[in-house]
Order: C-alpha cells, then structure tokens, then sequence
C-alpha cells in the first residue's frame, strides 16, 4: 500500500499544488431522523444514503495530466405516505484533463456521464444498452487561480442534460490554509471552516448541498433530490487514513417526484425557468442527520 502511496504521488495533477492534499477514495454513509410529512402529523419520512467515490490522476508531463474517477450512489428514502422504502441507484463516470496553462492558472475540463435509476437492475441494464430515460450526460470546465500553495480562487460552470430539462451550474470558490485555519468554499457545493487542533484531529462547521434527478422506470415519473445539511463535524486520521462525522439539520431538503414528460424549460442552479410542473407526492419535513466519511488522503 505505501509503494502504491508513492507512486500514485508522483503521477498527481499539477492542480493539487494548490492545496495540501486529494483524496483518492471517499465511502460516506449518511442517515437522518424520520420527519412527518407536511400533509400529515402522524406519518414520517426518512432518508439514508450510502456512496462511494473513487479519483485516478495520472500525469501525461509537466503541463497535462488525465483525470479519471468514478461515484457509486444508493439512497433510499420514504417518498409518500403510502409508499415506503424506495431505493435510487446511480453510476457516474468522470473523464477529463487537467492543463496548466501558466504558472498562476490552471483547469479541469470533465466530462461525467451518468445513469440514474429506482432499480438495480436497470442501471447494470441501461450500462450495457445505453437506454437513453436513465442516461444523463454533464461536463464541467473548472478553472484556478492559485496565488501560492496555501491560498487559491476557482470558479467554473457545470452544464447536464437532466431530468427536469437543461441544467446550468455556476460554480466559484476559494481555498485558503493559513496556521491551523482551513477554508474550503466550493459553492453551491460545500463551505467548509475547519481549525487543526494536530496533525490528526480537525473540528468545524459545514454545509453541503446536492442536487440530482432519478428516473422511475416502474411508473414513468423522475425523482428531483435536493437535499443540504449544515452542521459542526470533527475529523480524526492515522496515515493516510481518515474518519469525519458530520451532523447537524437539513435545509430546504425535499424529494419530489414529477411525471417524465413534466419538464422546465432550463434551470440556472436551483433558478427554474418555464417551471409549471406538478408535484405529485408529499414532502417530509427537515431534520437532524448525522454523516459518517470514510476516506484514503495523500497529504502533500
């Protein structure tokens, strides 16, 4: 594992040099505390989400390098009051190039297919045939401007061919590292504040936001996830390996279903245009989670 350690160092993108470290393995297992649903007091919801996300850099030479990695989704959550347990399932794939186009800036071109879907079988199914209700395409150009190994601006645009109709993502952010203080901003994405009380023990606060689509083959409708948690977390580490535990409350947190036809006209982040869609379930109400993160990190 530390010849495997060294080498896959000595490969990593030049991007990395603006920050301390990568991780290049991530398992997360996220669960909240059941909540009515806003149309009736005596019935709750809840939602758990397990996922896996793996990153590959390898360097072509000084100025290049091949970026490639790999997110296994599965959620299941209480979508009605009638209906319980339903699972979600996606696989996204993660291909690109990191370019250094000067010693200031640098970016990360991505293209990440994705498959989406209430079933197991369909998305192994949708892989092998390339069906196209399950299948979503997204790309990201993400640019850096790093004005030393401490402290860096990024900004950016994420575009998919979602479910809901096209989707637009600005993205901006800033990382900065300054004595024991570590600020991570990647919006609408995260904001994390962290203080390293020693090499291996962190505390801080945080938000994450997520928002994804998944088909229902089994009643032709899509489910919109928006779900964001904000919350206090610690973090220990031994080696290379970590353990965060995050918890706190959702905001804004809904899970809404919509026949696959019902669709906006584009959407610019969580800014809908043409949106006359029908809701046609109940939505549970926020509430604690707790987030428990598995992760294999190289520091720098």
């Amino acid at each position: 594992m530390r010849l495997l350690g060294i080498f896959l160092i000595l490969l990593i993108i030049p991007e990395i040099k603006a920050q301390n470290y990568i991780d290049l393995a991530r398992l997360n297992f996220d669960h909240t505390t059941p909540q009515p649903f806003d149309s009736s007091s005596d019935k709750t919801g809840n939602y758990r989400e397990l996922s896996l996300d793996l990153n590959i850099p390898i360097k072509i030479n000084d100025n290049v390098a091949f970026l490639s990695g790999l997110t296994i989704e599965t959620f299941n959550v209480d979508l009605s009051t009638f209906k319980t347990n339903r699972d979600f399932y996606s696989v996204t794939l993660k291909i690109g190039a990191n370019i250094n186009h000067s010693d200031k800036w640098s970016a990360n071109y991505l293209l990440m297919p994705k498959i989406s879907s209430d079933t197991r079988d369909n998305i192994l199914s949708d892989i092998s045939h390339g069906k196209s209700k399950d299948f979503q395409m997204g790309g990201a150009a993400l640019f850096k401007y790093a004005k030393n190994q401490n402290f860096n601006y990024k900004f950016g645009v994420f575009y998919n061919t979602d479910l809901i109709g096209p989707l637009f993502v600005p993205l901006m952010g800033a990382y900065i590292l300054k004595d024991r203080f570590e600020t991570n901003i990647f919006l609408p994405l995260i904001a994390d504040f962290g203080v390293l009380f020693s090499e291996r023990f962190k505390m801080g606060v945080k938000f994450q936001g997520s928002n994804q689509s998944y088909y229902q083959a089994e009643n032709s409708q899509y489910l919109v996830k928006l779900n964001n948690e904000f919350g206090p977390y610690g973090q220990w580490s031994h080696g290379p390996f970590y353990l965060q535990v995050h918890f706190g409350t959702s905001i804004f947190r809904s899970f809404r279903v919509y026949e696959e036809n019902d669709k906006v006209k584009y959407a610019i982040s969580i800014i809908k245009f043409g949106d006359d869609r029908i809701q046609m379930n109940p939505n549970f109400k926020n509430g604690l989670f707790v987030k428990t993160s598995l992760f294999y990190r190289f520091q720098l």
